[in-house]
C-alpha cells in the first residue's frame, strides 16, 4: 500500500501540471513573446530577401525589414541579440542603397556604429560582436586588446589571428606577428581570400623593414592558385599545395631572429 500511495501521489502532481499551465505562466507575457516572434520572423525574411545583391532586393523591402525588427525588439522578443545582428546587416545594406545621398548613407553608417557599441556593452563575450567592435576602434593598442580577447574566447575565430598579426607587426612585434600571419594562412580555406592575405602579408612585411623574399612571385602564384582552384571543376589540391609551399618559405624569416635590425 505504501508503494502505491507514493506512485499515485506523483501521478496527481503531473496531472496538475498538465491541466493547469496558467499556474506557472503569464498569459500577457506569452502573447507579447508571440507578437515579438512574428515581427522577428517577418523582419528576418525581409532583410535576407532584400540584400543589395539579391535578385529582387529593394530599398523599400530592406526598410520594411528594419521596421519589423525594431518592432520585434520593442515587443519584447527574447532573442534580442539575433535581432540586433540582423539590424547591423540591414544598416550595412542601407548604406549602399543610399550611396547617392551621402548624408543619408552616413546616417545609416552612424546607426551601425552606435549599434555595434551598444552590443559591445551588452554582449562583451560574443566573438562576432567583439570583431565588429574592433573594426570601429581607431586606437591600435585597443584593437590589439579586443582581438586578443576574441582569441581567448575562440582560438579558431576566422580571420582574427591574421588581423592581430598585422597589428603586431606594425608595433614591431615581429616574432609573434609573423607567427600569427602564418597561422592565418594555414587556416584559410578560400582561394580568393588567400590572394588578399598574401598581398597583405607582403605589404606588412615591407612596412616593417623585413621584406618577404620573392613577394611578387608569391602574389602571382596566389592568383594562379585561385585560377586553378576555381576554373571548371576546380583543382582541390591547388590551395593546400600553395599553402604548404608558402608556409615552408616563411618558416625561418631572418627578421624573426634575435638581434635583427631592419
Amino acid at each position: 500500500m505504501r508503494r502505491w500511495f507514493l506512485i499515485g501521489k506523483v501521478h496527481r502532481v503531473v496531472f496538475l501540471l498538465v491541466l493547469s499551465p496558467g499556474l506557472f505562466s503569464n498569459p500577457s507575457l506569452t502573447a507579447q513573446t508571440t507578437a515579438g516572434q512574428a515581427h522577428f520572423l517577418k523582419g528576418k525574411q525581409l532583410i535576407e530577401d532584400n540584400c543589395i545583391d539579391c535578385m529582387r532586393g529593394t530599398q523599400a523591402g530592406m526598410e520594411q525589414g528594419i521596421q519589423e525588427m525594431n518592432q520585434a525588439i520593442e515587443a519584447g522578443y527574447p532573442g534580442k541579440k539575433a535581432a540586433y545582428k540582423f539590424l547591423l546587416d540591414a544598416f550595412k545594406h542601407m548604406q549602399t542603397y543610399t550611396e547617392r545621398d551621402p548624408k543619408q548613407s552616413e546616417m545609416f553608417r552612424q546607426k551601425e556604429l552606435d549599434l555595434i557599441r551598444k552590443l559591445y556593452e551588452l554582449y562583451p563575450r560574443d566573438p562576432e560582436i567583439l570583431q565588429a567592435y574592433a573594426y570601429t576602434v581607431k586606437d591600435e593598442d585597443k584593437q590589439i586588446e579586443v582581438l586578443r580577447k576574441i582569441l581567448s574566447l575562440d582560438t579558431k575565430h576566422p580571420g582574427t589571428r591574421f588581423e592581430l598579426g598585422i597589428l603586431l607587426i606594425k608595433k614591431k612585434n615581429l616574432a609573434e606577428g609573423i607567427s600569427l600571419l602564418r597561422e592565418g594562412v594555414r587556416d584559410e580555406q578560400n582561394p580568393e581570400s588567400m590572394m588578399n592575405i598574401v598581398a597583405r602579408f607582403a605589404e606588412s612585411m615591407d612596412s616593417a623593414g623585413c621584406p618577404l623574399p620573392g613577394s611578387e612571385k608569391w602574389i602571382k602564384e596566389s592568383q594562379e592558385t585561385f585560377d586553378k582552384a576555381t576554373n571548371g571543376a576546380g583543382d582541390p589540391t591547388a590551395l593546400p599545395g600553395f599553402k604548404k609551399r608558402f608556409l615552408a618559405a616563411t618558416e625561418n624569416l631572418s627578421c624573426i631572429n634575435p638581434g635583427y635590425q631592419p
